[in-house]
């Protein structure tokens, strides 16, 4: 395996989604190019930064009203909300009307 295959694997090897043999082979690369290994050891770092951070956050009110008027399912009032009971023969069978309930 040459430099620039191992930096194309690299985000692979960091989110354990290389095949065995891939992995293998990219293990050997990095016992063998210190730049790889510097270059391995800074993307494992951001990637656990990255993973501790908290980096959720709640969508806009009005990308929320949105999707929930783009899902199928029963009619819907103003606000997104399924007109009427989310209940009924046909419950739980789709999101929009497991979305309904928790209008």
């Amino acid at each position: 395996m040459d430099h620039e295959q191992a930096l194309q694997l690299l985000p692979g090897y960091i989110d354990e989604e290389l095949s065995l043999s891939e992995s293998l082979d990219f293990e050997r690369h990095l016992a063998t190019c210190e730049e790889c290994r510097r270059i391995y050891e800074q993307d494992r770092q951001v990637n656990a930064q990255l993973r501790q951070a908290d980096l959720r956050m709640d969508a806009p009110p009005e990308l929320v009203k949105r999707i929930k008027a783009a899902l199928p399912g029963p009619p819907r009032s103003g606000n997104g909300c399924a007109i009427g009971s989310a209940g009924g023969p046909r419950a739980g069978r789709s999101v929009g009307h497991r979305l309904a309930r928790w209008c």
